[in-house]
């Protein structure tokens, strides 16, 4: 392949796509192993079977699950077995008639037989439900809860968390990492139904209380800068889903359909996106196993695959699609083979340490009270809503962009270096306006006096300085951009405090303007009207202002300074001292920041005890050399 040009690459990539979609099959996607509990194959009754005993009962309204301690994973077959008789064969279900989620998703199977889609998406959803319920029912919060393994231990019927163990978990068929990451397009119904069942019981030991996500959760992407091109790009059906059936096997053809079907009607936004989800990271899985040559097509029993997102476990467990390089060390040829642009649009989608997670938000609960009410409700059209479609609609163009391979106006918003360079920009804008409006001001200065040593250490930043970029910047974001980014994302992971800082400078300057305005709306107005007390305070307002802009700005500057050092690694020592400098920053700003509308006496005490400090002096000596250096390489 090395060997061939870029058309005939092209050519030979189409054709063995080709292969692997005339190959699959309902199981095709797992090892045979896996693929003979899924198609409930077995060659004799297992030990509890032959005792003559049920792995379900009933106990009036409850169920009962009978799973000894001496089973094995072949007795998840005559669970799931009986569990389909109780679910799909009886005629009424008094437990699953008080669970309205669960029940819808039972009915739109059962109204569904000539179709697999719709049981392999309501079997990904009920599973949802289920990690839900072992969360709720063991304590804990979704975002802040343990492994799956860990809560599963804490399920108190033994016989309960043995079949958990077995159905979830890898030591056992690990079914919910096989639904979730598309191994399994068509699914038999038997497996709604035993997740169904476990769903109930877990449910009923704690009832289940599903919090609302959208004001924790939800990232409005429609206020990013910069997403612009992601919400205005014009997705045709038909071409997407041209483009959509060649990148996907066969087997995944009917989820696509399904998956279309409800983007088109709007019915569904979190459905909609989980189906997505698992597509995208199928094709995915073919493309980057044909571009490293690696043999990771199949789920393997006890053995890790890659996926789409996981960054937290890459270091020792298994690979990423969009990391730069393979756990071998080498060079991810997957990024080489996508324009960059569709590598940063979904690297920032489902990996970005500030970005929506969409996958893990999706997947681990944070959008449950989302999923349930579009399945009680006909349509789902409301604000909220449309922020979920929205962000569906993002799924959609990146999976149809890697699908096709065409470019977009796009680059890096949530990475480590974008995000710096974002608070960066937005804390110089805030400083500006705030300069500005000081103009203002100048007519009451001669009013308000204040001391030119409260700020001499730190007033040291003209204003015609601007913060120099951290990266270039780039008209169209390339292969090589990415690899090279990756290596800044890297260094600059350590330094969160520099970002809160910057963040911190913008909040306090936003919150100094506000004030300011109002302190000279009060003295401009008629003084008749004003009473003396506000008039005194606007003018310490206006007289503190000075010394908030010197102080935020030189925070603005020790901030950059931390970020720079960083990326260039040729001092340690500075870097160091640069962030000792960005926690004391940190403090003086918060309590200067705290007090200068209310006791400003205390906030220029903190800010005259910060410059005359010795630290303070040497660290502005630094910026001071930096400065020049600037203007002299300018």
């Amino acid at each position: 392949l090395n060997s061939l040009d870029s058309r005939m690459l092209d050519r030979c990539s189409s054709i063995w796509l080709l292969l692997a979609t005339m190959k699959a099959s309902d199981f095709s996607h797992c090892h045979p192993q896996i693929a003979s509990i899924l198609a409930l194959e077995r060659k004799e009754n297992t030990r509890f079977e032959s005792s003559g005993a049920s792995y379900v009962s009933r106990d009036g309204d409850m169920f009962n699950i009978n799973f000894p301690i001496s089973s094995t994973i072949e007795d998840l077959i005559g669970l799931t077995i009986e569990c389909e008789r109780f679910v799909f064969e009886s005629k009424t279900c008094p437990t699953l008639q008080r669970n309205s989620f669960l029940l819808s998703l039972v009915e739109y199977c059962r109204s569904s037989q000539q179709n697999t889609a719709p049981t392999t998406a309501a079997t990904l959803l009920a599973l949802n439900f289920l990690e839900s319920a072992i969360r709720n029912t063991t304590g804990h919060s979704t975002g802040r809860a343990p492994l799956l393994k860990t809560m599963i231990s804490e399920i108190r019927s033994p016989d309960v968390r043995r079949a958990l163990q077995w159905l979830l978990l890898p030591s056992g068929l690990n079914f919910r990492n096989l639904v979730w990451h598309g191994f399994v397009p068509e699914i038999p119904r038997h497996w709604l139904a035993v997740v169904v069942v476990l769903a109930i019981i877990v449910e009923e030991d704690d009832h289940l209380k599903i919090e609302s996500p959208l004001d924790k959760h939800d990232l409005d992407l429609k206020l990013v800068d910069g997403f612009e091109s992601v919400y205005l790009y014009d997705i045709d059906v038909t071409k997407t889903t041209e483009a959509a059936l060649f990148f996907l096997p066969r087997s995944h053809h009917a989820l696509w359909y399904l998956a279309i079907e409800w983007y088109e009607t709007k019915k569904k936004p979190v459905s909609t996106m989980a189906i997505l989800i698992i597509l995208l990271e199928t094709g995915l899985r073919q493309i980057w196993c044909r571009c490293n040559e690696r043999p990771d097509l199949i789920a393997v029993p006890t053995e890790y695959f890659v996926t789409l997102d996981g960054f937290g476990q890459r270091k020792k467990q298994h690979d990423i699609f969009f990391h730069p390089y393979l756990l071998d060390g080498s060079r991810n040829k997957l990024i080489e083979y996508l324009p960059g642009s569709t590598t940063a649009l979904i690297t920032d989608l489902f990996c970005s340490p500030g970005g929506p997670n969409v996958r893990g938000l999706v997947s681990h609960g944070s959008y449950d009270a989302n999923l349930l009410e579009e399945w009680e409700r006909s349509s789902h059209c409301d604000e909220k809503a449309e922020n979920l479609w929205q962000t569906a609609h993002a799924v959609l163009v990146g999976l149809y962009l890697v699908a096709s391979r065409d470019q977009i106006d796009y680059r890096p918003m949530f990475s480590n270096t974008a995000v710096s360079e974002q608070l960066l920009n937005q804390a110089q804008v805030q400083l500006r306006e705030l300069r500005e409006l000081q103009v203002d001001c100048k007519k009451y200065v001669s009013v308000a006096t204040r001391s030119i040593d409260d700020t001499k250490t730190i007033d040291i930043v003209p204003d015609s300085f601007t913060a120099t970029r951290l990266l270039p910047e780039i008209t169209r974001w390339t292969a090589d951009d990415v690899f090279s980014e990756y290596e800044s994302n890297v260094k600059l992971a350590n330094a969160g405090a520099a970002r809160m800082l910057l963040q911190d400078v913008e909040i306090a300057t936003v919150t100094h303007k506000r004030e300011l305005q109002e302190a000279l709306r009060i003295l401009e107005g008629s003084r008749d009207d004003v009473d003396k007390r506000k008039q005194k305070r606007s003018l310490r307002i206006i007289e503190a202002s000075l010394a908030a802009y010197s102080l935020y700005r030189f925070g603005m500057c020790v901030a950059v300074l931390h970020l720079t050092s960083t990326l260039t690694e040729n001092d340690k020592t500075l870097e160091s001292a640069s962030i000792r400098a960005v926690e004391r920053a940190r403090m003086v700003i918060s309590t200067f920041d705290n007090f200068v509308h209310s006791n400003t006496e205390r906030a220029m005490k903190s800010l005259r005890d910060y410059n005359k400090a010795k630290k303070t002096r040497d660290i502005a000596g630094v910026l001071c050399h930096q400065i020049f250096q600037q203007d002299t390489d300018a």
